[in-house]
């Protein structure tokens, strides 16, 4: 079952030879030296039962039933015939080349065991330990052809012959190295269960084993990965054994370390991590400690998982399954936990001891997941991938969607809308009298837009119904009106600064100045009501207005821009705007009394501005613009208090035709909002500016 050695020393030079059959043969083989010759004599003198050695082992096969008719099994005792017979059914010399097949719990049973081998008074041989393995097959379809393998992994000891010393004429024989092998096969005869064990397989200290069980005609197999700590440690009867002052010692006093088993053919969810009993031991608990190799830098070993085993009386091997395990490199740790000792000292501690363990590193090929956790480590190992190639595709999709509404937006800025104007919203249009060129330029304006709005003009309303009170109508106006156009000219950036003023030529005062405070405040707010009109004549549009945002459109170029802002649609720069069913010579009157306002200022002069102004204060009529009150359209305006307008009396009947109501007037279409008669009357001497 493979090399067996023995330490050196006088006396196991003696039991090499006890070991050959006969002792005219122990003489041929005796070297031709002299100083051997005595060696040899003493061989054939003494009897051989003082020179005993462990006896040779064999395959033992048992069914479950007697059969007296029932062929003998067929058994491989020879390593290389035994992997000759595997390779001629399919399988492959080398185990851990298997294929993954493992064998169901519930076709076959694999047990794996140690015991120690103690010599008597008479045997000439150290003790050694010697590994179990027993295969019972439930199911003969399955199984009826089982094979054994060891195969060395790792080994701490140089004593070890399966790793460090198979001898020059095992290679020389068969020209590789072939681990040691044995099996049976029982023939397809019968379908009762049978078992196969095997009891020779030799154990060294320390070293790490592969130990695989391999059946036909199904081709499956199973793989445990085997160690054992140190003689003494792994069996209490060893320590016992050489314990010669206290042979009376109970088993429990001696420390001892179990030996580990990982057997990761068990289950495809997990591996199962057990734990080998040996004979007369007693224990409690087993503490298993997994370890994880560090293959970075930093510790070593990081700890991974515990486990406790229970002395629950099932036998001489218990274990746990550890489930979710990942692929890596691993280390075991197993031991008896005791109150006198520890697994981790300090070095710094010399009250500490350490506890006997037994250290058992492997290797996980592959991820045993449940499946719960395998869609998880799927999912969460494609989401590397896929979370930056989603968001990739969202940028790309946010692109091609920009691109495109860039694209249709391109589209529609070339393609002709027709927008219906479907209501006529109230406008308020404020200007300042400059002259009467300016005003008629106004006037024509006025006519214009009154095809698409309802036009508030001081003009229509206040010259033509002597019964409205011109700042009653004023602040009206602005609480009412939909939309505020305000024509900017030569006097607007003056009357900004509200130090002079217009010398009224009508019978009531200019009304963009009194107004100019509400414009201000209307351009604060998100949405604004105001817009600003240029004429070819007019200065730019003043910064007060300009860094409120205000917006200002060119006359009569822009006129189809400015109709839009008045039906509270969104105008665009980039677009281009027409108003069908419009023709071209009604702007013509406009055009004419903007060119006849251009000459009039040439022939003017420049001083012709100058000569309509006056210090807000002066002249013959004096007006309060800081004390409008603004209130809604369809309130009635009371307790109104402005210098130079007094209201009439109220037993005071309304006369004339001033009283009546006329269709020029905005306000007067709304009977319920029609105001009072007052008469325009001269300040008092006493009245102050304020």
């Amino acid at each position: 079952p493979g090399p067996f050695r023995i330490r050196q020393s006088p006396t196991t030079e003696l039991s090499l030879l006890s070991l050959l059959p006969s002792s005219s043969y122990r003489l041929s083989i005796c070297p031709s030296f002299p100083s051997i010759y005595l060696l040899c004599l003493i061989s054939i003198a003494i009897p051989p039962f003082s020179l005993a050695s462990p006896p040779i082992c064999t395959p033992q096969v048992h069914f479950g039933s007697p059969n007296p008719s029932r062929p003998l099994p067929r058994m491989f005792e020879d390593s290389y015939a035994c992997v000759e017979q595997i390779k001629s059914m399919g399988g492959s010399e080398n185990s851990s080349l298997t294929p993954w097949n493992p064998c169901k719990a519930e076709t076959m049973d694999i047990k794996i065991s140690s015991h120690i081998l103690l010599p008597s008074p008479h045997d000439n041989f150290f003790p050694f330990a010697r590994l179990n393995i027993s295969v019972t097959v439930f199911d003969r379809t399955v199984a009826d052809a089982v094979f054994l393998r060891l195969e060395c992994l790792e080994a701490a000891s140089g004593e070890d012959t399966y790793c460090h010393s198979l001898p020059p004429s095992h290679i020389a024989k068969y020209g590789r190295t072939i681990w040691p092998c044995r099996g049976a096969s029982v023939g397809k005869e019968e379908t009762s269960p049978f078992s196969l064990s095997f009891d020779c397989f030799h154990l060294f200290p320390n070293s790490v084993y592969h130990v695989n069980v391999t059946a036909f005609p199904s081709g499956c197999s199973s793989t445990l990965t085997v160690t054992i700590p140190a003689l003494k440690e792994a069996y209490p009867l060893l320590s016992k054994f050489y314990n010669h002052q206290n042979k009376d010692k109970d088993l429990g006093s001696f420390p001892w370390a179990p030996m580990l088993l990982v057997d990761m053919t068990a289950s495809e969810d997990g591996v199962w991590l057990r734990a080998s009993i040996p004979s007369g031991a007693e224990w409690r608990v087993i503490e298993l400690r997994l370890y994880k190799v560090n293959d970075g830098g930093g510790a070593g070993l990081i700890p991974h998982k515990e486990f406790h085993l229970s002395n629950d009386g099932n036998g001489s091997e218990t274990g746990v399954k550890w489930v979710d395990a990942d692929r890596g490199q691993y280390v075991l740790m197993g031991f008896i936990p005791r109150h006198d000792c520890s697994l981790h000292c300090e070095s710094s501690s010399p009250v500490c001891s350490p506890c006997s363990y037994t250290r058992l590193p492997f290797h996980l090929e592959r991820d045993y997941w449940t499946e719960g956790t395998a869609v998880l480590r799927r999912t969460k190992d494609v989401g590397v991938w896929v979370l930056p190639l989603c968001l990739g595709l969202v940028a790309a999709c946010c692109l091609i969607a920009a691109l495109y509404v860039r694209h249709v937006r391109r589209a529609a800025a070339k393609r002709t809308r027709d927008i219906p104007l479907t209501d006529r919203p109230l406008t308020l249009l404020l200007y300042s009298d400059d002259c009467e060129e300016h005003s008629r330029v106004v006037r024509e304006l006025a006519s214009v837009l009154e095809s698409y709005a309802h036009v508030a003009f001081d003009q229509e309303d206040l010259l033509t119904n002597a019964s409205l009170i011109p700042f009653d109508w004023l602040a009206r106006s602005l609480a009412a009106a939909v939309k505020i156009v305000v024509v900017i000219s030569p006097s607007t950036p003056i009357l900004l600064q509200r130090e002079r003023q217009l010398r009224p030529r009508r019978p009531y005062p200019d009304m963009l100045q009194p107004a100019l405070k509400e414009i201000s405040r209307d351009l604060c707010k998100p949405i604004s009501r105001v817009a600003f009109v240029r004429l070819s004549y007019s200065p730019p549009l003043p910064d007060e207005f300009g860094m409120l945002g205000g917006k200002c459109f060119d006359l009569p170029s822009e006129l189809p821009r400015l109709v839009s802002f008045i039906h509270g649609m969104h105008t665009e720069e980039t677009k281009e705007y027409s108003m069908a069913g419009r023709e071209t010579n009604s702007l013509e009157s406009l055009r004419e009394a903007i060119v006849e306002m251009e000459r009039w200022m040439e022939g003017a002069g420049e001083e012709w501005l100058e000569k309509r102004l006056e210090p807000i204060g002066s002249g013959s009529t004096a007006f309060d613009t800081e004390r409008i009150e603004l209130r809604g359209a369809t309130m009635p305006i009371e307790n109104r208090e402005v210098e130079g307008l007094l209201p009439a009396d109220e037993d005071e009947e309304e006369e004339g035709e001033g009283g009546e109501t006329t269709g020029a007037s905005l306000l007067s279409r709304n009977p319920s909002a029609a105001p009072r008669v007052h008469e325009l009357l001269p300040p008092d001497s006493d009245s102050s500016d304020d």
